[in-house]
């Protein structure tokens, strides 16, 4: 309090160096503290200021840090919603003086910010803020004659809510640790009777006989999936997926896979393809700023082991812990499920490249590549100037002259071998020729159309024939018979 009234102070003395008669305003926060609703609607947007505070509760033994400032569950407790709960109201009362009429109040702000090392509540460079909630026009200084009035009325608080949340790395979650905030009040107004009027004050909580918001919730955050790429040439995003993720404490993990590609059971319901783990045990990222990260993947196989066609997937994580406070309605500490979508793309070629036929007598064509998974290749060669349609395989005019059909491993570069002869043994003429290579593996994933996974793209590309014209190495000769005579000529 001391901080504030030296600030004020330095205002009225600004003020009484004017030659107008003299006037006064003081503005400035008078209690903070954190309350929550029994009986409420859960959110903590329904609080007001004759709620309970809860900053400051003995427990057990007089332990404060028992029951104080908790935020202790992910999802609010609509079922039996005392306290404590999800989240918290972070309230304010705001006090005005006055000596020369009213004055409106410009902006409440509220800056959340997490206790680490060092940490100074009232000092923002030590405290940077993580969240900032702001309040504009939130009521008018009814004092007049020097005489202290309480913003809204008494008894009246401003507050918003807090579940704990904040911004981490560009997407919302909760990390568990101790928090403070504070408050900015602020005015610029022009009065007639007191001229410009600029007034801003600030007070951080926990202050005396308060204890720091307390988070500790089980929350899913930071969730990233990234492919395996496959390809020395050209990567291509292939299976496994790595699903990474964190979480705010120890917890069992579920991470289920869901067939998004197509609606077909009600609105938000998908086809149940795999479970990654179930109930698994895995670690929190540690507090209060733990980087500790968790890690499954997903092989692109359904429960049978198959692989599913290629398509658009749901991973849904979920996760729940248990720990000395309960909620009342039988259920753990429950995340929030996070989902998260994954592209895949079972089958599919990459690293393409060709040798052309040369003059050589033991020269072959080369068309070499890379399969993500081991399947039955198929390589049409086409005459020159053949429409390929890239996405069906279908060739206008469809007369191939070659084609081969191999079993090929998995991501290792491998090829396919033309002598230049069309499907008769003859050979064909020089020329720039088309080419086709797609791919197929059987399964039997109920995921997988007529029990087989094909490549969605088919590789397209010319190879070309160039032995040249025949070269001619004959020279005319004569023989030469007989032993006495010689007759030549023959």
């Amino acid at each position: 309090m001391l901080k504030k009234m030296i600030f004020i102070s330095g205002v009225l003395a600004a003020l009484a160096g004017l030659s107008a008669p003299v006037s006064a305003q003081q503005l400035y926060v008078r209690d903070i503290d954190v309350k929550y609703k029994d009986g409420g609607n859960g959110y903590c947007s329904d609080v007001v200021g004759t709620d309970p505070d809860r900053s400051f509760i003995p427990g057990t033994g007089g332990n404060v840090w028992q029951n104080s400032s908790l935020i202790e569950f992910e999802r609010p407790r609509t079922g039996n919603p005392s306290y404590p709960g999800g989240c918290l109201g972070l309230c304010a009362q705001i006090v005005c003086v006055s000596t020369a009429g009213y004055f409106g109040i410009d902006e409440l702000t509220f800056e959340v910010f997490k206790f680490g090392s060092g940490a100074n509540p009232l000092d923002p460079a030590s405290t940077p803020p993580i969240k900032t909630i702001s309040m504009y026009n939130i009521g008018t200084c009814q004092s007049s004659n020097n005489v202290e009035y309480v913003v809204g009325g008494a008894g009246n608080y401003y507050c918003t809510p807090w579940d704990g949340s904040y911004n981490l790395n560009g997407l919302f979650g909760k990390t568990n640790g101790q928090y403070g905030f504070r408050t900015k009040v602020r005015t610029n107004q022009v009065s007639a009777t007191a001229g410009n009027i600029s007034i801003e004050q600030t007070a951080a909580f926990p202050g005396q006989t308060q204890i720091p918001i307390q988070v500790n919730v089980t929350n899913i955050h930071t969730v990233r999936s990234s492919p395996t790429v496959v390809g020395k040439i050209t990567g291509v995003a292939a299976q496994p997926y790595n699903i990474l993720y964190r979480l705010s404490k120890d917890a069992l993990t579920s991470i289920k896979i869901y067939d998004a590609t197509t609606l077909v059971l009600s609105p938000g319901v998908y086809p149940f393809v795999r479970s990654i783990i179930s109930s698994a045990p895995r670690t929190g990222e540690g507090t209060p700023d733990g980087t500790m990260t968790n890690g499954d993947f997903w092989d692109g196989r359904d429960w049978t082991g198959n692989f599913v066609d290629g398509g658009n997937y749901i991973v849904q994580l979920d996760a729940f812990s248990n720990d000395l406070w309960e909620r009342g309605d039988g259920e753990p500490d429950r995340a929030f499920t996070y989902t998260t979508q994954i592209s895949l793309d079972p089958l599919q070629i990459t690293d393409v490249a060709v040798k052309p036929l040369g003059n050589s007598s033991t020269d072959m064509a080369t068309i070499s590549y890379m399969l993500t998974e081991a399947a039955t290749v198929y390589v049409t060669i086409y005459p020159p100037n053949t429409q390929i349609n890239y996405l069906t395989g279908a060739a206008t005019p469809n007369n191939p002259i070659r084609r081969f059909i191999e079993v090929k491993d998995r991501r290792v570069t491998t090829s396919t071998y033309w002598d230049g002869r069309d499907s008769n043994g003859s050979p064909v003429c020089d020329g720039e020729y088309v080419y086709t290579i797609g791919a197929v593996m059987s399964s039997n994933s109920a995921f997988a159309p007529d029990g087989e996974v094909w490549t969605k793209l088919t590789r397209v590309g010319t190879i070309p024939i160039a032995r040249g014209k025949p070269l001619a190495f004959i020279n005319p000769s004569s023989t030469v018979i007989g032993s006495t005579q010689q007759v030549a000529g023959l």
